[in-house]
């Protein structure tokens, strides 16, 4: 900018300041909202204002990448004259312009005239300019980038023992993590890993340990990347005042199991407590065959079959939690691919944090918002059930007990597993030389993320 007279401008330029001969004798200040709705294109105004005091010109300059939408006014002492807002849309004093980073220019132009007033009007500008700047200086951060979306299948319809996810999509948790998440149920004729596996699940859950053994047994590119419970819920389930007190008690006696239980756990029921194929009857999810029989026993899932025959027996069935017996599994593990652990392991942070989060939050807060998600999600879901669900959880420490009593919500051990593949190692489930530390990483946890109960 060229001028007359003797004056000297200094120009204020967050981060910069600069100072050089010629200002015109003027006082301005200019501003610029970036806004993610136009597409990074249109800039509505904010406020911009120039004051001379003595010169030609009153200029508010609004320095953009962009040619619209600047405003502001001029403002000179009566013999001068006073411009609207310009748009400097590009260079300014060698600056290039840069949405949101040099919306705010300053220029101070002064003469050996009028210096007391020009003092004053100054003084008065910078008030303004630094009221201006903390009204608008948020809406200047460059546009939030879209958040990525997430597929996250889990092993069984929505229930509380998901509550934590859940509570983490309905109070924005994982939103604040910029990710938009879809849970994807489950159920006895879903394999979630395969969908993941195909690319249709960005994340599943492993119901136990052993699912991420299984990963390393079968070669397959899967990897836990934290352990939502650490206590795996499995129970067995059997009639008050019969004798079945316990799982010593229990040996012999016929049990109903599922063909995946089989191959799971009841493997640690045999080593520990001599448990014989024998006594193995099928398990079909119908409670009806229990109810009718006092004698029968069952396996069941902590936070939902044990509250169902409670309440159709309107007493309080046997409950045997595996976990308290020495089952030392891990469960609700979050699992995704080995290629997105190595492409993008801060979409692998952002996930498990948030969904770390979203427990401590479900537990400890208010799980009304996460409820009302899982009833849309399962109709045949009811509060009262899922009352219980949290309530049992907290109860038996099945979410932060174990590791996570030090090391935070979703913590694992290197200890811990290489204790449990031993076992199952020693059971002939697992070839022995299976590298079990391929089932897990221990990048994402560990944190003390949810220490704060």
């Amino acid at each position: 900018m060229g001028g007359e007279g003797r004056n000297f401008g200094v120009e204020l330029q967050h981060p910069a300041i600069g100072v050089g001969h010629g200002a015109t004798g003027l006082v301005g200040i200019g501003g610029g909202l970036i806004d993610p709705g136009a597409g990074g294109g249109g800039e509505p105004p904010c406020p911009a204002l120039g004051i001379a005091g003595f010169g030609e010109n009153a200029e508010a300059i609004l320095v953009t990448e962009h040619d619209d939408y600047a405003a502001g006014i001029g403002i000179a002492a009566a013999e001068n004259g006073a411009d609207d807002a310009l748009d400097g849309g590009g260079t300014q004093h060698g600056l290039d312009a840069q949405p949101g980073l040099q919306p705010w220019i300053f220029h101070f132009g002064i003469s050996n005239r009028d210096w007391v007033g020009m003092k004053r009007i100054a003084a008065a500008l910078i008030g303004v300019w630094v009221s201006l700047g903390a009204a608008c200086g948020a809406a200047w951060a460059a546009p939030a980038p879209q958040p990525e979306k997430v597929t996250f299948g889990i092993d069984w319809q929505a229930e509380a023992a998901y509550g934590g996810y859940y509570e983490a999509i309905a109070t924005g948790i994982y939103a604040r993590h910029g990710l938009s998440v879809t849970i994807r149920q489950g159920g006895p004729q879903v394999n979630q890993a395969q969908l993941l596996l195909a690319g249709r699940l960005d994340f599943s859950l492993a119901s136990n340990s052993l699912i991420a053994l299984n990963y390393v047994r079968e070669r397959l590119p899967l990897v836990a990347v934290a352990a939502m419970f650490q206590k795996d819920p499995a129970v067995l389930i059997a009639h008050p005042g019969v004798g079945d007190d316990s799982l010593t008690a229990l040996r012999g006696k016929p049990i109903e199991i599922s063909g995946d239980t089989r191959a799971g756990w009841w493997n640690f029921l045999r080593a520990k407590f001599d448990y014989s194929d024998n006594q193995i009857r099928p398990y079909t999810f119908n409670l009806q065959p229990f109810l009718a029989n006092p004698g029968a026993i069952q396996q069941g899932y902590l936070m939902d079959e044990p509250y169902a025959i409670e309440k159709a027996l309107r007493q309080k069935p046997v409950v045997l939690l595996l976990a308290d017996a020495g089952f030392t599994s891990y469960g609700s593990l979050i699992a995704t691919t080995r290629k997105l652990v190595a492409k993008n392991p801060d979409l692998v942070g952002r996930f498990v944090d948030a969904s770390i989060e979203g427990w401590y939050a479900y537990l400890y807060g208010d799980p009304k918002p996460a409820d009302q998600l899982i009833m849309q999600a399962n109709p045949d879901m009811t509060e009262d059930v899922l009352a219980y669900g949290r309530q049992v959880m907290r109860q038996y420490g099945i979410v932060d007990s174990g590791d996570a009593t030090a090391l935070g919500i979703g913590a694992m051990s290197q200890t811990r597993w290489a204790n449990f593949a031993g076992l199952m190692i020693g059971q002939k489930l697992y070839p022995r030389g299976l590298d079990y530390q391929q089932a897990f990483t221990l990048r994402f946890v560990n944190h003390r993320d949810g220490m704060g109960k």
